[in-house]
């Protein structure tokens, strides 16, 4: 498998779990906001920075 693709793989699926972890911070008795948003901003970057790092070129 071609190494940027997997790299990009593994960026999208550390976003995911941002998100996942977001999710569960707001669906908790007790939503903590904050955290919330932090690892959604996380996912977020981690999603726009992807595109640049598979199109870098060597």
């Amino acid at each position: 498998m071609d190494p940027k693709l997997e790299l990009t793989r593994q960026w999208l699926t550390r976003a995911e779990d941002d998100l996942r972890l977001a999710d569960l911070v707001l669906n908790d008795n007790e939503a903590v906001y904050w955290c919330a948003a932090f690892n959604a901003q996380q996912a977020v970057g981690k999603v726009t920075r992807e595109p640049l790092i598979y199109h870098r070129r060597e």
